[in-house]
């Protein structure tokens, strides 16, 4: 770990000392009434040198859990033994945030307009400004996900593992599944990564809700990768096994009904297993939707109201990991 002092730091106006936390405010737009909007960024600039790494939360509005870890994760690091700096923005769609929607006004998807353009949508805008002040800044990142609506989801990680350095990152956070995908293109994971920027996305629970477990994995992973980057010292924790997918797969209904989901997301299910079944307005089943493989489950509707094509669950594969996933969950 380097032990050499590190230097003041200037961002968003404001000088930081070495081993200083500071909570600063962005502007990023302005409301119709003409008043400013600001978004929080919390920097702990460590006393020692070392990187700089950035963490996002609530890239869509709804996802609040991310803000729970934010906080969890700055109220647990003391600046006096960080070596490097952390740049947090636990509300990035402080729009979407403030109606607990996904979206920004313009009904546009915030993680769809990275790297931004300074004179484009307000989309586009917002993501411009959070993206020259505050990520290019960094060397590092890691972006807090749920996923949409009417879902749950296990604690995963995606990242474009073809590079080097976000393979890394992934690897030392330490969750059960690995999704390798370099991520949509003008989200800010692959905006980042394509500014040379390794970044990676933790995604977990559902939206407008707080979830124990998943708070934990997303702090225990962000200690990790700190700790891989030799910025905190502390013990990292293992997961009991890991398993890199290239991505998972949908199942769907086909019929309109009313949905009874037999499985939760963490499961291991079996080819041919019952996940769910459809039953008309009249109580009688009118579909069985069973297992097509050997998988785990990532995530599952909480939405028993369902049309054709609406996904009951998602799944890896586990054909060739299927007896260490076996052994590691039976040992739970």
């Amino acid at each position: 770990m380097s032990t050499s002092m590190n230097s003041t730091l200037h961002i968003i106006g404001e000088e930081i000392s070495p081993g200083e936390k500071k909570e600063l405010r962005l502007k990023i737009s302005e409301f119709y009434t003409s008043n400013p909007v600001y978004i929080p960024v919390i920097a702990l600039h460590g006393e020692q040198e070392g990187p700089v790494v950035f963490v996002t939360a609530a890239i869509h509005g709804d996802e609040i859990n991310g803000i729970e870890i934010v906080r969890q994760l700055t109220a647990r690091i003391k600046p006096s033994e960080l070596s490097g700096t952390l740049l947090c923005i636990p509300i990035v769609n402080i729009f979407g945030f403030y109606t607990m929607t996904r979206n920004t006004p313009d009904r546009r998807n915030l993680n769809n307009s990275f790297p931004g353009i300074n004179k484009g949508s307000p989309a586009s805008r917002i993501a411009y400004i959070i993206f020259e002040e505050i990520i290019k800044r960094c060397d590092f990142g890691i972006d807090i996900h749920t996923p949409r609506e009417n879902r749950y989801e296990i604690p995963h990680i995606n990242a474009d593992l073809n590079n080097r350095d976000v393979h890394r990152l992934a690897r030392a956070f330490g969750t059960t599944i690995i999704i390798n995908t370099p991520g949509p293109k003008k989200s800010l994971q692959h905006a980042a990564n394509k500014e040379d920027i390794p970044t990676i996305v933790f995604s977990g629970g559902e939206v407008l809700r707080f979830d124990k477990k998943i708070t934990e994995s997303g702090v225990n992973g962000l200690m990790n990768v700190l700790s891989s980057l030799e910025m905190v010292d502390i013990e990292r924790k293992e997961p009991s096994f890991s398993i890199i997918v290239k991505k998972n797969r949908s199942v769907q209904t086909t019929q309109g009904g009313i949905l009874y989901v037999h499985v939760q997301a963490g499961d291991l299910v079996y080819e041919g297993e019952l996940l769910a079944k459809v039953a008309n307005p009249f109580g009688e089943e009118i579909e069985t939707i069973v297992a097509p493989q050997n998988g785990l489950i990532i995530s599952h509707s909480t939405n028993p109201l369902v049309n054709p094509g609406n996904e009951v669950c998602s799944y890896v594969m586990l054909d060739r990991s299927l007896e260490i996933a076996e052994k590691a969950l039976k040992n739970r």
